[in-house]
């Protein structure tokens, strides 16, 4: 299943990739919720990937999150994309909503990532907004990084506090953040 949202369009929004692990850990309080399944086969990788657990014991990618922003002159859109494997495929590293158990079409699929955008994306008269929870966030973070090990920097394994405002991974014993998954590799996947 793979899915676009508008989620802004003519102001100027601040993106971060706090955004991105917002959705992901929905994505995965969703699939856990619907799988019932053991917390350690869905997991989140900092910052915008869903991993699942494969028949063969290890981790496969199973979806993703995208924020694009668009500007011309004083006109910007940002779009949210979204996608979710719904069979398994042992080739490549990946996995799906059949390693769960879950035999969802795309249509009921989609419905479900629909109520979610919309609960945490959604401006209505009269009903509060969905507020960042960070520390949830941070504890998804966190159980992926227990879940797939911590990732590499240069070599050598970056040792994670938590993260900051943004989403950017805090590192122990500095006063630095890494907010480049490009720089990362990841030492079991």
């Amino acid at each position: 299943m793979m899915a676009s949202w508008l989620v802004e369009d003519g102001h100027v929004w601040g993106h971060s990739t706090m955004d991105q692990l917002r959705v992901g850990e929905a994505l995965v309080r969703l699939l856990k919720g619907w799988s019932l399944c053991d917390e350690n086969d869905v997991c989140l990788k900092w910052p915008n990937d869903v991993y699942i657990r494969t028949g063969k014991g290890g981790m496969g990618k199973a979806g993703g999150v995208l924020f694009e922003a668009v500007s011309q002159g004083r006109k910007h859109r940002l779009v949210l994309g979204i996608g979710v494997n719904t069979k398994a495929s042992y080739e490549g590293g990946f996995s799906g909503l059949a390693e769960l158990g879950l035999n969802a079409d795309a249509g009921a699929l989609h419905s479900a990532v629909h109520a979610v955008v919309a609960s945490l994306f959604e401006s209505l008269i009269g009903v509060p907004s969905s507020r960042v929870d960070s520390v949830r966030i941070e504890a998804a973070v966190m159980h992926g990084f227990s879940t797939l090990g911590n990732p590499l920097y240069r070599g050598e394994e970056l040792a994670v506090d938590g993260l900051d405002d943004g989403g950017a991974l805090v590192l122990k014993g500095g006063e630095e953040a890494m907010d480049d998954p490009e720089l990362l590799t990841w030492s079991i996947l």
